[in-house]
């Protein structure tokens, strides 16, 4: 919920000791009595114990246990683009870390949880994990902590000071009728409501909510009534009957068109857009002219939170309160209907980005597409688990540059695979799936099922003499060939192919791809000036676009050649400007080759030092892509002669002394470094 932390002195410090003592620690508790922020409040003050970082993983939009490892390997910035197990890589990655993981909403993938909690904690002897959850994991080495409601007024006593929930109403309700002092004019039965409902924060939030229309008395009044009706089943922890109860009467006091909307809006995951409420939720006596002042009413009442920092702005819903929507739209017959909508839209709009991902709108659907990686993820599970393959196959398809350009292939390929094997006849969607589970296959390096995605992919598609399919051919199997090794192949492929650009089609980046595979080639072969020639031409075309990612691989491919070419400050210049975009779109794999080049021209220009640093940012970036130099022996043997030339140049103390200064940085400030920005990794220059 939004607003100041209050209270929990006692609570916050029980925890930050265990968290100092035990390695796994559960904070557990009903829905809505504040586990999520005690949590969080908790890990911070403790991120001194922990170097390398502390890191929440929100795993309440998450439904598939499958994906949980890879989950938190996304949260930490392990970027790993092998075919290895995930939770293998992850557990390795995580073995000399000292690092805080906060696991939070976990009561639906409990069984998931505990056993990937203590693979990690075998493997990690610095990792402590702090997980909430409404129930303990259940593990041997578990900690658990209860997270009791906050502390009530004793009786006759109306001093804030002396309760966390008096001082909880206290706080929100001024935030929610400012001026009107509410809880001071009525403090007895201020007291009264916060017993009344047993101290919840959720619950006291809700009802504070309303005093911009209600005095306190008068809430005290409805919520008695509606206790009496609907708290007479003992068999129900009287904790939870007070959650549901006042999530209940907070739902009645909604207008009939905010509880229809609450409803519908519960479809979504990790949170949602204007458009995309208008796009799902209206309909009947709901109209999409009504949607953006139904849903500011809902946030008044609290039951959503807008994030006004977004652009567009982004609302969200408690999990609490988002499992009590889910129930009511149950209850109205709407699920299907809603879930259907909720699918269309979000296949519309993967589709709508597969189009712009190469033109100027690239970073932005980017960014956009992350937001909306929950309900993306939400969209295929639906649909894979209801068998429609072919509607799964035509967003997992859609998405082949959310999942290659942005280190999601492991999970792309999870979907598409599948799918694939839920649509074994040929179809159009079949087709683009198979191309785009060959790409995830070939940055992965696993060459094999790229070789078969390749081969499948031009059968399917024989006698169709459209350019940007023959491109999409050339770069599966043109691909294919060059990373085993075998360039003349490559480029046998490669001049088969057409050479004008097309017009798209279902493949809007194939043309591009295909010519940096061509520059790749290229540089394999030693073939140095026509691979920086014709990379400064994809470039320029790039930039005629308004592109980004292709512009900032041809630059490193570009600074690659003049390097070659002992061009040392036309290398030095290109690898910059390559590396400064890819930091606006997070490529790992392109970052740490971009960082290798700019290590070798500054050996080469006599920056030994400022070489071996960037030596060692690069190493870290490579560790969490899982496959050093993508795997190709001629990267290898270049970064293998850069090291040997700058340990020849500082000697062995010296030049070890600098590459782990760049190899502990973090990525952020290498690249900083790499920029000429000022860096924490430049003091003492």
């Amino acid at each position: 919920m939004n607003g100041t932390f209050i209270g929990r002195t006692a609570e916050l410090t029980a925890l930050s000791t265990a968290l100092g003592e035990q390695r796994l620690v559960t904070l557990s508790g009903v829905g809505g009595v504040g586990k999520t922020r005690l949590a969080a409040r908790a890990a911070h003050a403790r991120r001194a114990d922990h170097p390398d970082g502390i890191h929440i993983v929100e795993l309440s939009p998450l439904q598939d246990p499958a994906l949980l490892a890879i989950t938190i390997a996304e949260n930490v910035r392990l970027a790993d683009q092998t075919t290895r197990l995930q939770t293998e890589v992850l557990c390795e990655w995580l073995a000399d870390k000292r690092l805080l993981l906060v696991l939070d909403t976990c009561e639906h993938l409990l069984g998931a949880c505990g056993e990937l909690a203590e693979l990690m904690l075998d493997a990690a002897p610095g990792l402590t994990v702090l997980v909430t959850s409404r129930q303990p994991l259940g593990r041997d080495a578990e900690h658990v902590l209860p997270l009791r409601p906050l502390s009530l007024p004793a009786p006759g006593s109306t001093d804030p000071d002396a309760s966390d929930a008096l001082a909880l109403l206290r706080d929100r309700a001024e935030a929610a009728a400012p001026g009107r002092r509410l809880t001071e004019r009525y403090a007895a039965e201020s007291a009264e409501l916060c017993r009344r409902l047993d101290g919840i924060p959720l619950a006291i939030e809700l009802a504070a909510a309303r005093l911009n229309a209600f005095t306190v008395p008068d809430l005290l009044a409805r919520l008695h009534a509606r206790f009496e009706v609907l708290t007479a089943d003992s068999r129900t922890p009287r904790r939870h009957r007070t959650l549901r109860t006042t999530i209940g009467w907070s739902h009645e006091l909604c207008e009939p068109l905010e509880r229809l909307l609450w409803a519908r809006l519960s479809v979504f995951r990790g949170g949602w857009t204007p458009e995309a409420a208008r796009a799902v939720c209206s309909g009947g006596p709901l109209p999409e002219s009504r949607i953006e002042s139904v849903l500011r009413g809902l946030a008044e009442k609290s039951v959503v939170q807008c994030e006004r920092s977004a652009e567009p702005p982004r609302y969200r819903m408690l999990d609490t309160l988002r499992e009590y929507g889910a129930q009511w739209l149950a209850e109205l017959g709407e699920t299907t209907a809603v879930r259907d909508r909720h699918a269309a839209y979000f296949r519309d709009l993967a589709k709508a980005g597969d189009v712009a991902c190469m033109g100027a709108s690239q970073v932005a659907w980017h960014r956009r597409l992350h937001a909306e990686h929950a309900n993306l993820r939400a969209v295929l599970d639906f649909l894979l688990a209801r068998g429609d393959g072919r509607a799964a196959l035509e967003v997992a398809g859609a998405l082949w540059f959310f999942w290659f350009g942005c280190g999601r292939q492991r999970e792309g390929r999870g979907h598409l695979r599948r799918a694939l094997e839920l649509v074994p006849e040929d179809c159009p969607e079949r087709t683009k799936g198979l191309w785009s589970h060959g790409t995830l296959a070939l940055i992965q390096g696993d060459l094999e099922v790229a070789a078969v995605a390749g081969r499948k992919f031009a059968e399917a598609v024989a006698g169709q003499d459209h350019p940007d399919t023959r491109h999409a051919v050339t770069y599966l199997v043109g691909g294919t060939h060059c990373l085993k090794g075998n360039q003349r192949a490559a480029y046998e492929v490669l001049d088969a192919a057409p050479r004008s650009p097309g017009d798209g089609g279902s493949y809007p980046a194939a043309w591009l791809l295909t010519r940096l595979l061509r520059h790749f080639v290229q540089l394999q072969c030693g073939q140095f000036a026509e691979a920086a020639a014709d990379a400064a031409v994809t470039r320029a075309e790039c930039e005629r676009r308004g592109e980004l990612w292709v512009r900032c691989f041809a630059g490193y491919m570009q600074a690659t050649a003049e390097l070659g070419m002992a061009d040392i400050g036309s290398a030095l210049a290109h690898a910059r400007e390559a590396l400064a975009g890819m930091r606006i779109l997070e490529d790992s794999l392109c970052t740490a080759m971009i960082l290798d080049v700019l290590a070798a021209a500054l050996a080469a220009a006599g920056s030994g030092p400022a070489g071996a640093r960037l030596l060692g940012v690069a190493d870290a970036i490579w560790l969490t892509v899982g496959r050093r130099q993508f795997g190709a022996p001629e990267l290898s043997a270049a970064r293998a002669d850069c090291e040997r030339r700058l340990r020849e140049a500082l000697g062995d103390t010296a030049y070890e002394k600098e590459f782990r200064r760049g190899l502990e940085a973090g990525a952020e400030d290498g690249v900083a470094y790499a920029l000429g920005e000022p860096a924490l990794l430049a003091s003492g220059d």
